[in-house]
């Protein structure tokens, strides 16, 4: 888990040291590890405003090979996107940089300064892309964001002898979040909004809710009237939008839930 979660094959939004996945399949109705919109994410990432994503290392670096990151569907950017490369190559010189496009379309280069050595690892270097020119370029693509890194013609691929030229790239970037979080208490707005079956909204869903769920299946006006503070679509145990029989065996088998 350590290691995925260091190459970032795996994600921890609730910074608690363990791989989501691992945190949903094991959760036990815990607000900690919960994914009460049934999203297939932690309620933490859907809170989270953060995007990020790192390239693999890609080899060689160098002409006439042209290093290309895609990534499928990000969300869209609501600030500057920052790209930071860590390279190992033929890099002593400003005459040798990596021109980078996104989607075809040129957006800077890096390691163009002075600085850089020749087949020193873990060379850094960053380009920031606006905002709107990256939602653009991501828009003409379909949703999808190739981001190619191309050598000058005068970068040698084999300059580092037997230590294989390398490069890879991070993308990071503010992003709205999936769910919001008014009132700041960690469960997303959509959740609050009520819980299949709880029809006393204290929380859980026991034999305290079976009177009340009876009284909503006679008509939402009624059950507003009656029950102002307690959403009448927590009887929709079947999501299909609506209050009737057909919610009575999901009920049921709601019985012993808790709730965000």
């Amino acid at each position: 888990d350590v290691c995925d979660l260091a190459n970032k094959t795996s994600e921890d939004c609730n910074s608690n040291g363990i791989p989501d996945e691992c945190d949903l399949a094991n959760c036990n109705d815990s607000p900690w590890c919960s994914d009460c919109n049934d999203n297939g994410l932690l309620d933490a990432c859907d809170l989270f405003g953060s995007f990020e994503a790192e390239s693999p290392t890609y080899t060689p670096l160098g002409n006439p090979t042209v290093q290309t990151y895609t990534l499928t569907a990000p969300p869209d950017a609501v600030g500057d996107v920052l790209l930071s490369f860590s390279a190992l190559g033929d890099l002593f010189s400003v005459n040798k940089y990596v021109n980078i496009s996104i989607n075809g379309q040129a957006v800077g280069t890096a390691y163009g300064g002075v600085g850089y050595y020749l087949c020193s690892p873990n060379q850094v270097d960053t380009l920031t892309v606006p905002m709107a020119t990256f939602n653009a370029l991501k828009a003409s693509s379909g949703g999808n964001v190739a981001i190619a890194m191309t050598p000058t013609s005068n970068m040698n691929p084999t300059a580092c002898g037997s230590n294989p030229t390398t490069i890879k790239v991070t993308v990071t970037y503010s992003r709205t979040p999936a769910s919001q979080d008014a009132n700041s208490n960690g469960v997303p707005d959509e959740c609050e909004l009520g819980c299949k079956g709880d029809m006393n909204c204290d929380g859980l869903v026991t034999f305290a809710d079976i009177d009340p769920f009876v009284e909503a299946l006679g008509g939402q006006a009624a059950w507003e009237q009656n029950h102002p503070n307690c959403p009448w679509l927590n009887a929709d145990c079947n999501g299909d939008g609506s209050v009737t029989f057909a919610d009575i065996d999901p009920f049921v088998a709601r019985i012993g839930a808790h709730c965000p």
